[in-house]
């Protein structure tokens, strides 16, 4: 079991940065994801949960409130929408991920949501099996990702 705590302002920078050096590749040529991490995390109607191991980070998700047009229109208040979830490459597989998305469904049941959605690339698959031990399912919208990647959208009632 991990410790899983909201991430204090000081450590936004941090936590891009592992989500940056866990997406490898991906997360240096994504264009202007890791920006809008940033943003986003900096709303009031966020929460950036983070997990750390002897000092230091080592995996963040994003919990943000649920918005239609795909976050770019009205809130949903039942709604928690979840993005950037980084497990540091070296402790990957090993069940933070799982606790991360756990404790964000968690926050989103206690603040009274019923609702929790997410979007992940199509050739993911190891985060495909891990969503789906989460409880999520596809909901058949398919969209692209900054780089133009096909990305499956999920969701699980709680």
């Amino acid at each position: 079991m991990v410790n899983i705590r909201p991430a204090r302002p000081e450590e936004l920078d941090a936590a891009i940065a592992l989500w940056v050096e866990a997406n490898g590749e991906i997360g240096v040529s994504a264009t202007g994801h890791h920006e809008n991490l940033q943003i986003w995390a900096n709303r009031d109607d966020a929460a950036l949960l983070v997990t750390e191991e002897s000092g230091s980070l080592v995996g963040m998700l994003l919990c943000l409130q649920g918005r239609t047009d795909d976050g770019l229109g009205d809130v949903i208040l039942a709604l928690t929408h979840l993005t950037g979830l980084a497990v540091l490459p070296n402790l990957q597989r090993v069940g933070i991920g799982q606790e991360l998305v756990e404790a964000a469904i968690k926050e989103a049941r206690r603040t009274g949501r019923n609702r929790v959605t997410l979007w992940t690339r199509e050739e993911n698959d190891v985060a495909r099996r891990l969503f789906d031990r989460c409880g999520f399912l596809p909901t058949g919208r398919r969209g692209a990702d900054e780089r133009g990647a096909i990305t499956l959208h999920f969701e699980r009632a709680i």
